[in-house]
């Protein structure tokens, strides 16, 4: 009779502490979307940003002669080659990593969603297993101080 509510308790916290980690790694899932929502956001905030900067680029060009005409040769000779906005590099490179972290996060997230449905699964299925033999117990506890009676 001891033996089986050792057991029982036992059946119970580990319960608890299943229930415990599913909560624990819903947490993680939860962070990992706000974090993907947030790198998504600064994504097409740099985007923008490229957008105004290649505008503002192209508007504060001089205005460029017909080609084969005098003042085109004269301009080309004048002008240095072109040097490529700094600015727009450095937004195009940003957004290329943000896009590969999106990548790998999307991929974490989809590998994390996987892992925690298994997860939910069996842990489902634990406690499935521990209610039936919690209940098959108490039966017995049940039956056994009847039996004493």
């Amino acid at each position: 009779l001891e033996q089986w509510r050792v057991e029982s308790k036992r059946e119970k916290d580990l319960r608890k502490r299943l229930e415990v980690e599913m909560k624990n790694r819903e947490d993680k899932l939860v962070r990992m979307e706000s974090d993907m929502k947030q790198l998504a956001l600064s994504n097409e905030d740099l985007r923008r940003q490229l957008e105004v900067a290649m505008a503002f680029s192209k508007s504060t060009s001089p205005l460029t002669p017909k080609p084969g005409t005098p003042a085109a040769t004269l301009a080309q000779a004048k002008s240095p080659p072109t040097v490529p906005c700094t600015r727009c590099e450095s937004f195009q490179s940003r957004i290329h990593e943000l896009e590969n972290m999106e990548v790998h996060i999307t991929a974490e997230k989809a590998r994390l969603e996987s892992q925690y449905k298994a997860y939910v699964a069996d842990v489902g299925h634990l406690l499935l297993c521990v209610n039936l033999k919690f209940v098959f117990l108490l039966n017995r506890l049940h039956s056994m101080s009847h039996r004493d009676f």
